[in-house]
């Protein structure tokens, strides 16, 4: 492990570099890095087979070419950053150099995803997944099984589209019926909405009948409101 004078002087020409003020090429970065933080370089040089330190340190500066970490949060939060990094770097070396592709990308997912669906298929031990096989044609059988639900769906929501639902109710309509019934599916009708007479009709009837305790049949029967209406609640009480 590296001082913490090289690792702050090693920060120090970092920043400089994030703003510009120390170009990529300088030999003086991939030597501060080295000096910094010889352990992650040493394990770089060691899996990558890299002719001197100062090329390992190259490779590590690759991943730190854009601004990673606060050398505000301390030096044990930069040595982990910088570790991370130096595993990226020895993995990114041999896919490049070994033409190998990592499993998610055989599976057409991404990393993330990945790992997510180890948890869901494959045994663990300790902190590492079993993954042989058998666990990764499982995985494979599930993202098929998935696509073509996928692909069902969006068939059927067109379909439904196409026979008049809305996109709202098509995906209603989906969560509780099979896809198969989306063939001879039909959007409910819709109820007539009221006019704005009829609406003024049923709030005076309303507010009436709170008012008088009483409820005419004219209003019931649709009759208009007038002055005449009025008085005959008023002479029936």
């Amino acid at each position: 492990m590296g001082g913490i004078a090289e690792e702050v002087q090693c920060q120090i020409l970092l920043l400089a570099h994030w703003h510009k003020y120390v170009g990529a090429g300088e030999p003086e970065i991939a030597d501060a890095i080295a000096a910094a933080y010889p352990q992650a370089v040493a394990r770089i040089a060691r899996a990558t087979r890299a002719p001197d330190t100062r090329a390992a340190a190259a490779l590590l500066f690759e991943g730190l070419l854009q601004p990673g970490f606060d050398p505000a949060r301390g030096a044990e939060s930069a040595r982990r950053y910088v570790n991370r990094k130096a595993t990226i770097a020895i993995r990114n070396h041999h896919k490049t150099t070994d033409g190998a592709s990592w499993r998610w990308e055989a599976l057409g997912v991404p990393e993330r995803r990945y790992y997510k669906l180890l948890n869901q298929f494959a045994p663990k031990t300790g902190t590492r997944y079993q993954v042989n096989v058998d666990v990764l044609e499982k995985i494979r059988s599930h993202l098929i099984s998935r696509d073509k639900k996928k692909e069902m769906h969006d068939i059927a929501m067109e379909l439904l589209q196409e026979r008049g639902f809305s996109y709202a109710a098509a995906r209603k309509w989906l969560q509780r019926h099979d896809y198969s019934e989306a063939l001879t599916a039909r959007p409910r009708s819709k109820r007539p909405a009221a006019g704005p007479a009829g609406f003024l009709i049923a709030a005076c009837s309303s507010s009436l009948s709170c008012i008088t305790g009483f409820t005419s049949p004219g209003l019931a029967a649709g009759q208009p409101v007038g002055t005449d209406l009025l008085e005959t609640h008023a002479a029936a009480r």
